[in-house]
């Protein structure tokens, strides 16, 4: 039987008083920047595969950028 591929799926959680997810090896605070902090994501849902209930949680960061 072929195993089917998985999506994979960000679980957030608190770590030293922040809230974030591990990607790729990184603890990401920000999903409205890149890991690099380089340049600004359009779409943290794609980029990141966060769902929209985790997304809403870092709502407050999107204005916070110029």
């Amino acid at each position: 039987m072929k195993e089917k591929n998985k999506i994979w799926k960000p679980t957030l959680k608190n770590w030293m008083g922040k809230l974030g997810f591990n990607f790729d090896g990184m603890f990401i605070t920000d999903p409205f920047i890149t890991p690099c902090e380089t340049e600004s994501v359009d779409d943290p849902k794609l980029y990141y595969g966060l769902s929209d209930d985790q997304l809403k949680q870092f709502d407050h960061m999107k204005g916070e950028r110029t």
